[in-house]
């Protein structure tokens, strides 16, 4: 039996939990048993329990629904009418709407629901998230901001109505483009981008982004403005907060701080800020490998080196070796650096103590009559400033270590010896085979598979390690090889380990025992080197 998609009316297969043609859900949970059934069911047939469920495919939900259900021409929150549906989230959509108030003028609105989310914890934050997104917007004003214009709930469901931004978002555009954008291009876009974090981070409380990304940059037509979008895990910085108290954001723009190791502040966003600058500016994806950013000009060589510093220092991994406000990044981009010598000006402020030699003017008097000689003035030292208060910066761990230890030294010993005998194991079985071959009269034979022994004696230990940092004695023993991120050292590293590293290892210990073997007449009674006390 088919599955129909009570949305698009599609058919599907019976097991299918989403509609193949327009993603909508197929199946939904018994609040009470947690039994799947399908979404269509009014009842749980284990417990009895009343379920959501849609009537028909035209029909409307009962209580909360999910989202993305919305059809053309459908009236929502007394006064919108649905266009088309723009976008579908995995807890929202957006849809395009028309005001029948203002004459049909076009808004976004964005549709949120919890049904989903099992846990109620989980429930109340998502639906707090939304809420405090709807806030903050309402308050702000800023030409790279959508304005919010309305906010409402209608059958369970939360909207969101603001400005609908049309255009390109930047990271469908840098998939077209599959390259980096010139670097004109990419200054504009971060001119307006530090223009809106200033202005962010200056409200009280400041208003940390989180979740900045090229997905999140709506270019407008003509390529002249961009416009900020999506401020769901937005929120506002509390000084005394040691952490956040989830992990959010997106890998490879989320900051190392972002994962649970301490709270997200301005310098967040900063990082994310140069993780987006980076991918414009070279076509290269971070989250391809979260943590690493190359340099600018290895892949983009007309990419200037100042640019290029002023990137690397917004990605650095320590928040404070970033750049600490998003004021002093845009002195950096477009204006004056922190620590330049100031600029000359033809005025200065009223205010301003300025020192300068006092000149006689004094006319010819008879001695009698010239005044007695006042005492030189006392120049007075500046005042000196108090030394600001020793804050020590603690570098952010990277995911990919958290919770990690180092190894013992007594675990990497066993873990050696126990790849040792099982990589001798394998050599001695190539070993024999090269041996029948040789006693059968084909040399060439025994010669392939001495290679072969001496390749897998490396690819015991190479093949392994790049792929998961463990051989099987690191695996019996529970530790691994990682990077300085946490993740498997992969090919480069572990061939210049075992084939660079072991190698000369294993070299220098064997001229030091064989000059140890060379040396020991110095101390024997008998003058004796070891190979004459073994041919005796």
């Amino acid at each position: 039996m088919s599955a129909q998609c009570p949305q698009c009316g599609a058919t599907n297969q019976p097991s299918a939990r989403f509609c193949n043609q327009c993603s909508t859900a197929l199946t939904q949970s018994c609040p009470s048993c947690r039994q799947s059934h399908p979404i269509t069911a009014r009842f749980c047939n284990s417990c009895g329990a009343s379920l959501t469920g849609l009537l028909s495919p035209a029909g409307a939900s009962q209580g909360a629904q999910m989202t993305g259900l919305l059809t053309p021409n459908a009236q929502i929150g007394g006064r919108y009418l649905v266009v088309r549906r723009l976008g579908q989230g995995g807890m929202g959509a957006v849809y395009l709407v028309s005001d029948q108030r203002l004459a049909g003028k076009q808004y976004a609105l964005k549709e949120m629901s919890d049904q989903a989310i099992a846990d109620p914890v989980e429930r109340q934050a998502a639906l707090e998230a939304f809420q405090q997104e709807a806030a903050m917007l309402a308050a702000l004003n800023h030409a790279n901001l959508p304005q919010v214009t309305d906010y409402f709930t209608d059958g369970g469901n939360q909207y969101l109505v603001m400005e609908f931004v049309q255009g390109q978002t930047l990271e469908k555009k840098l998939e077209v483009t599959r390259g980096p954008l010139p670097e004109p291009i990419v200054r504009r876009y971060a001119e307006q981008l530090c223009d809106v974090l200033v202005y962010l981070h200056g409200q009280h409380p400041p208003i940390i982004f989180r979740d900045l990304k090229p997905a999140n940059i709506m270019v407008l037509p003509g390529d002249k403005q961009i416009k900020l979008i999506d401020f769901g895990i937005a929120r506002h910085f509390k000084p005394g907060k040691r952490k956040d108290t989830q992990a959010m954001g997106t890998p490879g723009y989320a900051a190392p701080e972002q994962y649970g190791k301490g709270q997200s502040d301005a310098r967040t966003d900063i990082y994310a800020f140069g993780a987006t600058l980076h991918h414009a500016i070279t076509g290269r994806d971070p989250s391809t490998e979260p943590f690493k950013f190359p340099s600018v000009r290895s892949y983009n060589s007309i990419a200037s080196a100042s640019f290029e510093q002023i990137v690397g220092r917004a990605v650095m991994l320590d928040p404070g070796d970033r750049w600490q406000s998003a004021r002093d990044l845009q002195n950096a981009l477009f204006g004056q650096s922190p620590g330049a010598a100031p600029t000359l000006v033809t005025s200065l402020p009223a205010t301003m103590p300025v020192y300068a030699p006092r000149v006689a003017t004094q006319a010819a008097l008879p001695p009698a009559q010239l005044p007695a000689p006042s005492a030189p003035p006392v120049r007075q030292p500046p005042p000196m400033m108090a030394p600001a208060p020793y804050a020590p910066q603690f570098m952010s761990m990277p995911p990919g270590l958290v919770g990690s230890t180092f190894a013992s030294y007594g675990k990497r010993v066993g873990a050696f010896v126990i790849d040792t005998v099982l990589c001798y194991v394998l050599i001695m079985i190539l070993v024999g085979i090269a041996a029948a071959f040789a006693a059968g009269g084909s040399s060439s034979g025994g010669g392939i598979f001495l290679l072969a022994a001496l390749a897998a004696s490396w690819l015991y230990f190479l093949w392994p390690t790049a792929r998961s940092g463990q051989t099987l004695g690191k695996k019996m023993v529970k530790i691994k090889v990682v990077d300085e991120n946490g993740y498997a050292p992969g090919w480069g590293r572990s061939f210049m380990r075992y084939v660079i590293g072991f190698g000369l290892e294993n070299l220098l210990m064997y001229i030091m025992i064989g000059l140890l073997g060379w040396l020991w007449p110095l101390w024997d009674a008998n003058k004796q080197a070891w190979h004459d006390k073994i041919g005796g």
